[in-house]
């Protein structure tokens, strides 16, 4: 579905936007020993201790998430993919 309607850009985006919100709020709460590092290594995945933490923590996830998103979308907005650009310099 992506690939025949062309939405590799925004998969990425999202993809790219969650994981830099959990990176974020992970390691304030690591900084601020809300979570430790064993319960992130035993959680399995690392969006679990976030959501755990507290109701706050994860809407501060979600807004972080929304804002990654936002921001890479309007600094992408104009940006097309040219395989012969690319494939020049490939060598």
């Amino acid at each position: 579905l992506t690939l025949a309607l062309n939405l590799q850009k925004y998969v990425i985006i999202v993809l790219t936007a969650l994981a830099g919100a959990n990176a974020i709020v992970l390691s304030i709460l690591l900084l601020i020993n809300r979570v430790s590092l064993d319960e992130v290594a035993g959680a399995g995945n690392a969006i679990q201790p976030v959501l755990q933490a507290s109701w706050f923590w994860a809407i501060a996830w979600l807004i972080v998430a929304i804002a990654g998103v936002v921001v890479q979308i309007r600094t992408n907005r104009t940006y097309t993919f040219e395989k012969a650009t690319y494939v020049e310099s490939w060598g």
